[in-house]
């Protein structure tokens, strides 16, 4: 299997709504750690940017590994087609016409 040019598109979407997600996520509950009462400015930002970073690794990997296991050169038109073959009870919910 070799991934063709139309799997940067969507592999980059997907890193980057990771990204977006997992910033506001972290800012969101930076509230509730002791770096807002007490950091300045710049080791909230860092705290939140590191977090983030490492869920961003951890997604992609993640994603790196189902690929690896489920994709196939068709991939980026197959829609939901990879959770379909990799979670049977997500199966049940995908659209007939996509099999």
């Amino acid at each position: 299997m070799v991934p063709s040019r139309a799997w940067l598109f969507p592999i980059g979407r997907y890193i980057v709504m990771l990204d977006v997600g997992n910033l506001t996520w972290e800012f969101a509950q930076m509230p509730l750690y002791s770096p807002w009462s007490t950091g300045s400015w710049r080791k909230i930002v860092v705290a939140a940017g590191h977090c983030a970073a490492s869920d961003v690794l951890i997604g992609g990997a993640a994603l790196f590994g189902v690929l690896l296991l489920f994709g196939t050169t068709a991939w980026p038109n197959l829609g939901c087609q990879i959770a379909c073959n990799c979670d049977p009870l997500f199966a049940s919910k995908c659209d007939p016409l996509t099999k």
